[in-house]
């Protein structure tokens, strides 16, 4: 990410690699971040009884876990945002040869008119929110 701040045209792999390579990690990023939330509410909402330190262990860290869970999720929510605001400004230029992942947060942020593909066919663009009746 930082890379492609100073080279624009930086790519791990190019071609085909390049954008299953992009897939795969739409993908992950949203699968790592749907697991972060929910350890999250399970810790703070569940309480399951195997999470509970016993006295001769010290106190429980509780705050540090969900403040650790919260910053891994922060992190994949900023990549996702990221691919999506790239893929935005890709098309916007004339650049862009590929969709985002369909059903990964990057995909709904585009398709979700966060950063409208305005060049997307019809049968994409609702595929994960209401259509736009206005």
């Amino acid at each position: 990410m930082l890379l492609v701040g100073v080279i624009p045209a930086f790519a791990i792999l190019r071609g085909e690699a390049g954008h299953f390579y992009e897939i795969a990690t739409d993908y992950a990023a949203t699968l790592v971040f749907l697991c972060m939330m929910f350890a999250i509410v399970r810790r703070t909402v569940v309480k399951p009884a195997r999470y509970e330190v016993p006295a001769k262990f010290g106190k429980a860290h509780k705050a540090d876990a969900i403040f650790l869970l919260s910053l891994i999720a922060l992190l994949m929510f900023a990549d996702s945002l990221f691919e999506a605001a790239k893929g935005a400004g890709q098309l916007q230029a004339g650049e862009l040869t590929h969709f985002s992942a369909a059903f990964s947060y990057t995909g709904c942020c585009n398709h979700c008119q966060m950063f409208p593909l305005s060049g997307a066919p019809a049968s994409l663009s609702n595929f994960c929110c209401e259509p736009d009746v206005t």
